[in-house]
């Protein structure tokens, strides 16, 4: 009834309104469209599913108790909390429903068509990033005095360029995971435009994040490519090969690779006016930003016997009156920079395990 073309269509359509962050419908609160149209799209499939007799109720059912313990754990404190309603909405719906939506991409669609929704998004993002730059829309994005970069239909720079890290690296890893090189310079010329629309967000952490992502990227495939050409068998030899085999990887191979990376990364680096990282930068974080957050989080941690557990929306209430101002925190802000330390506490202990 419903081909791969229409759900190719569909997945773009919701890619595309998923980046349209300042575009929300009241709802009791602001709901973002890409998040209403995400839900529907959600209560779709799980009709399609049940109609097919193809509903996955473990899943479900997991996603189901645990939005509920945690939204009893966040409602039981009574610690001030600003905005807790929509973390609830979006522990019992929004994430169990882009997890559903996500894992049913890959059973609607051939893995070239979801290369080709990663691709085109990342495309439109850029478009859209370069337009509202020269003609800006206030319907569609978010200004603010101060940003500097592109910003596209995103909040801000730094979503812009998440997510074209993201469909950057999800396109790449499944091309090379399933040899799809048959158009190398269509590839190519896909990769140069996405990389430099995140240049053109001047977002620096993206650059640390895809670099990581890269340097683990080589290391799986160095050691499954070895593993899997000098395996002798599955059953009798599978431990004996194994071992063998780790033994066999080239030191000198992964050193050259990763010397070459670092050394690109320290060029660009130094070639910024304002470099992604340098010590001066590393002790201002530490004193005013990330490491002041994270000792003050440990501290309230510490207070709560380890159990976390403080609620949704307590980070905004809590740093936005603190006397002691932590950059990044405060009004507005209602996640610290370390999400498992935010889960932990804001969802508890049992939120971590």
């Amino acid at each position: 009834m419903f081909n791969e073309r229409f759900w190719f269509i569909v997945y773009l359509i919701l890619f595309f309104l998923l980046s349209l962050s300042v575009v929300k419908i009241p709802v009791g609160f602001e709901a973002r469209v890409g998040q209403i149209f995400l839900l529907l799209m959600f209560g779709f499939i799980l009709l399609y599913d049940a109609r097919k007799r193809t509903l996955n109720i473990k899943i479900l059912s997991y996603f189901l108790i645990s939005g509920l313990i945690i939204s009893l754990i966040s409602k039981l404190s009574t610690y001030e909390k600003v905005g807790e309603l929509k973390f609830i909405v979006k522990y019992l719906f929004i994430f169990p429903a882009a997890f559903y939506v996500g894992m049913k991409m890959f059973q609607f669609l051939s893995i070239r068509k979801i290369v080709a929704v990663f691709e085109i998004s990342g495309i439109i993002y850029g478009a859209f990033a370069l337009f509202l730059n020269i003609h800006p829309i206030e319907a569609i994005m978010h200004i603010r005095e101060g940003l500097e970069g592109f910003q596209g239909t995103f909040y801000e720079p730094s979503g812009l360029a998440e997510a074209i890290g993201l469909v950057f690296i999800s396109s790449l890893a499944l091309r090379s995971q399933f040899n799809l090189w048959d158009k190398p310079y269509y590839v190519f010329s896909v990769y140069v435009f996405l990389l430099i629309i995140a240049l053109l967000t001047k977002n620096k952490t993206i650059w640390i994040s895809l670099f990581a992502v890269m340097i683990f990227s080589i290391f799986y495939k160095l050691i499954t490519a070895i593993l899997l050409e000098k395996r002798v068998s599955i059953f009798k030899d599978i431990y004996t090969s194994t071992l063998e085999n780790l033994k066999k990887i080239s030191i000198l191979r992964i050193t050259v690779i990763l010397l070459t990376f670092s050394f690109l990364l320290y060029l660009y680096n130094a070639s910024l006016e304002e470099p992604i990282i340098s010590k001066e930068i590393l002790e201002e974080k530490m004193e005013t930003e990330r490491g002041k957050a994270f000792f003050k989080t440990v501290e309230l941690l510490e207070k709560s016997n380890w159990i976390g557990g403080y609620g949704y929306g307590f980070v905004e209430a809590y740093f936005s009156k603190a006397r002691d101002e932590i950059l990044g925190l405060g009004e507005g802000v209602s996640m610290i920079f370390n999400s498992y330390l935010d889960a932990w506490l804001s969802g508890s202990i049992f939120k971590i395990l």
